[in-house]
Formats: structure tokens, C-alpha cells, sequence
């Protein structure tokens, strides 16, 4: 399976996780390793407008979820930041007021999370 097959799958639904497990093995990988290239894949993917903010935000719920629930391991540093940068976008915070679209806010959580990454 394709690194994007596997992030409509995480779309649709919450992973299993003996599937999981399968396709990080095929890819010679760690679970903690495949969580970050997902992530990874997200975050550059959302920034270069090929993934929708809603379709990443749900992506990276679902995962958030999957670790937290069905894998029980600590997440991944990096796939936490990106979550952490959809879930900060989920509301653009203004005093007094939280209103829908806080894109500008994930974008920038982003920016700034994948310029440390290549540094």
C-alpha cells in the first residue's frame, strides 16, 4: 500500500491495528516511523494544497486517536506537533470570540515545524 493510500484509509476511518502493524513492516518501518512520514505527508501535503485543511484535520484526529486508544505508545514528537498544528487551526482564537477557519494559524504552526525539520 502507498504512503497515500494509507492516509485516505486513516481518513476514513480510525486504523486497525494488526493492519497497521503489516503495512509498517512491508515498508521496513516502525510504527513510530510510518506515523511521522504520515504526518510528514499531511503537513507538506496540506501546505502545497494537494490535501484539504478538513481532509488533514480529520487525518490527523484519527490518528491522534489510533495511537492513543489502540496502540497505547507515547506519539511520535513531530506526528504530535502536526496535530497539535491542525487542532490549534480547528478555531482562529480572538479575544472574546472563537471563530471557524483558523487556517492561518495551522499554516504557520506548519511553517514553522517543517523549517526546523530541514534545518
Amino acid at each position: 500500500m502507498t504512503l497515500h493510500g494509507l492516509i485516505q484509509d486513516v481518513y476514513s476511518s480510525v486504523p486497525k491495528v494488526e493492519e497497521f502493524n503489516k503495512i509498517a513492516l512491508e515498508n521496513h518501518a516502525t510504527v513510530s516511523e510510518l506515523l511521522d512520514s504520515i504526518a510528514r505527508d499531511v503537513a507538506i501535503g496540506y501546505m502545497n494544497n494537494i490535501y484539504s485543511w478538513q481532509f488533514c484535520d480529520v487525518v490527523m484526529n484519527n490518528l491522534f486517536s489510533f495511537v492513543s486508544a489502540c496502540l497505547r505508545i507515547e506519539i511520535p514528537e513531530f506526528t504530535f506537533k502536526v496535530y497539535v498544528a491542525f487542532d490549534e487551526g480547528e478555531y482562529l482564537k480572538k479575544p472574546g470570540k472563537n471563530i471557524l477557519n483558523g487556517e492561518p494559524l495551522t499554516k504557520s504552526l506548519l511553517v514553522q515545524l517543517l523549517q526546523r525539520q530541514n534545518a
